[in-house]
């Protein structure tokens, strides 16, 4: 997978490209605006197992944003559309 441009903790706006099914690691400072691009021949979705958030579905053409949590911490999260596609949020402070 290419590697997310998780930006510096303080960025307030951060791009993820997902590609051959699988999430980049993605770090970023609360309160960030995380787009997902797509760039497979399906749809994703971003769903956090403990249900923080879910946007999507997404595909090539169609771009989704995130805001991602206030509160700091790692958030597991899966693609509903393929279960074999896990990732994790990490929120820091700046």
């Amino acid at each position: 997978a290419t590697p997310a441009s998780s930006g510096s903790a303080d960025s307030s706006a951060s791009q993820v490209v997902v590609e051959n099914y699988s999430f980049p690691p993605i770090t970023v400072a609360p309160g960030t605006l995380v787009t997902f691009v797509d760039r497979d021949a399906e749809a994703h979705t971003v769903t956090a197992n403990d249900a923080t958030f879910s946007v999507g579905p997404f595909d090539s053409t169609s771009p989704v944003t995130l805001t991602a949590p206030s509160n700091p911490g790692r958030y597991a999260f899966h693609c509903k559309i393929h279960p074999t596609m896990h990732g994790v949020l990490v929120v820091r402070q700046p």
